[in-house]
C-alpha cells in the first residue's frame, strides 16, 4: 500500500511549515503617514508581500531587490493588485531607519512601516528577513519563509499566483454544503459537491499546485492522494459562483 499525505483543502501557501492559515492584521500608518488597514486592502481585492526587515542584514537587502523584481512584474500583468511592504521587525526601530534603509539600498518599491515586533512573533520568529504573503476575503497566508534565497522567488510567485485568485473571488453560499471526507484521510478523498465546479486544485505549503481536477458536475467525486509527502496541504474549488477554500490532512 502506498504511503500517503495528509491534504489541507484551501489555496495554496509558503516554504515552510505553517503554523497558522491566516496573517495577522494590522492598522497603522506608513512611514509617509498614510493609514492601512491589512484586512481591508486584502477585502479590496489585493494582495501584499511583507518583508520584515533587519538593519544591517545583508539577506533583508539581497530578498528587498529580489521582492522589487517580482513586484515591477506583477505592476505590468496585475497593475494595481500587489503591494510591498518593508516592516522594521523590531519595534525600537524608527521611520528615519526605515527611510535610511529604503534609500540607501534603492527599494523606492517598497512602503515602509514600524512596529512590526508582534507580527515576527506570529510569524514564528526573525528570520533576517521574514516574508509573508498574503490575500483573498479568508485573510489567508500563502507564503511564509524564514530567511531568502533567489531560489525562492519561483515559490512566492507560485504563491502570488494562487493569491490572486483567491483575490478575485469571493466566499459563495452554494459551497456551504460541501464535504470532504475522510479528514484526516488515507490514499484518497471523496469531495460531495451539491454544485458543479469547474475546477478543483490542491496547492503544498509552498504555493506550489500539486494536483488539478476539472469537475464538470454536482455529486461525489473521488481524489487519490498517491505520490503526495505527508504534511499540509491546501484545496481550492471553484466555479462561476465564487471559490471555496477548505482543509485536510493526509497521514
Amino acid at each position: 500500500m502506498k504511503k500517503v499525505a495528509y491534504i489541507i483543502f484551501s489555496l495554496g501557501w509558503y516554504a515552510t511549515a505553517l503554523a497558522q492559515t491566516t496573517v495577522q492584521n494590522f492598522t497603522k500608518n506608513d512611514c509617509n503617514g498614510n493609514p492601512h488597514d491589512l484586512f481591508a486592502e486584502l477585502n479590496s481585492g489585493k494582495v501584499i508581500i511583507l518583508e520584515y526587515v533587519m538593519m544591517n542584514c545583508a539577506p533583508c537587502v539581497t530578498a528587498g531587490n529580489g521582492l522589487k523584481s517580482i513586484k515591477a512584474d506583477y505592476a505590468v500583468s496585475h497593475p494595481g493588485k500587489v503591494e510591498l511592504y518593508a516592516i522594521g521587525y523590531d519595534n525600537s526601530y524608527t521611520c528615519a531607519d526605515m527611510n535610511n534603509w529604503k534609500n540607501s539600498n534603492n527599494l523606492s518599491s517598497h512602503t515602509v512601516f514600524t512596529e512590526g515586533d508582534s507580527d515576527v512573533n506570529y510569524y514564528g520568529g526573525m528570520g533576517m528577513p521574514t516574508i509573508v504573503i498574503a490575500g483573498g476575503w479568508g485573510h489567508q497566508l500563502f507564503y511564509k519563509k524564514l530567511g531568502y534565497a533567489p531560489s525562492d522567488n519561483t515559490p512566492i510567485r507560485n504563491a502570488l499566483n494562487t493569491a490572486l485568485l483567491a483575490a478575485s473571488a469571493s466566499p459563495i453560499a452554494p459551497f456551504a454544503n460541501v464535504h470532504v471526507f475522510p479528514n484526516p484521510a488515507s490514499e484518497k478523498i471523496y469531495i460531495s459537491l451539491p454544485v458543479a465546479a469547474s475546477e478543483i486544485s490542491i496547492s503544498d505549503v509552498s504555493g506550489k499546485t500539486v494536483l488539478t481536477q476539472f469537475v464538470p458536475e454536482a455529486g461525489e467525486h473521488l481524489l487519490w492522494l498517491n505520490g503526495m509527502q505527508q504534511g499540509l496541504y491546501f484545496i481550492c474549488i471553484r466555479n462561476q459562483s465564487g471559490v471555496l477554500n477548505q482543509k485536510l490532512v493526509i497521514k
